[in-house]
């Protein structure tokens, strides 16, 4: 594979990454500023392995809840979450939950660790993107 093809990959790999992520943290952003803020009850869960590292080390458990909770206008929302979590919270628990009044069954929970992790898929975006241009500038010898 030549030089050219690498840094292409890198960068359109970084730039896929930073703009989803920069969309998706802005719509979290928008929730957040403008959403309503109420509790959700946790009415299911499903538990999900992700294994991050080698497969020597065993599989990260995270779950999906299933959540009930009134809109502003008294009709009952139940959906599962879009992001799973390492918590382990049972079923029955309350919950905070911010949705978005203009679409009430879109929310978030777990707030700061979902905007941490766009904020960070964001930054990757942007590592994987330089990268990519310093390959293109310094191996492709179009330097200056």
């Amino acid at each position: 594979m030549n030089n050219l093809v690498i840094a292409a990959i890198f960068i359109l790999i970084g730039l896929l990454l930073f703009v989803f992520s920069l969309k998706n943290f802005l719509k979290e952003k928008k929730i957040i500023n403008n959403g309503i803020k109420t509790f959700g009850i946790i009415t299911g869960k499903e538990k999900t392995k992700v294994s991050i590292t080698s497969t020597d080390s065993p599989a990260r458990i995270y779950y999906i809840y299933e959540l009930t909770y009134d809109d502003y206008s008294g009709k009952t929302i139940k959906k599962d979450s879009d992001t799973a979590v390492p918590e382990n919270l049972p079923i029955g628990s309350e919950i905070d939950v911010i949705y978005d009044k203009e679409k009430t069954d879109s929310f978030l929970i777990f707030v700061k660790k979902q905007q941490i992790a766009c904020f960070l898929m964001i930054v990757l975006g942007g590592i994987f993107t330089v990268t990519g241009i310093l390959f293109l500038i310094f191996k492709t010898g179009n330097v200056g």
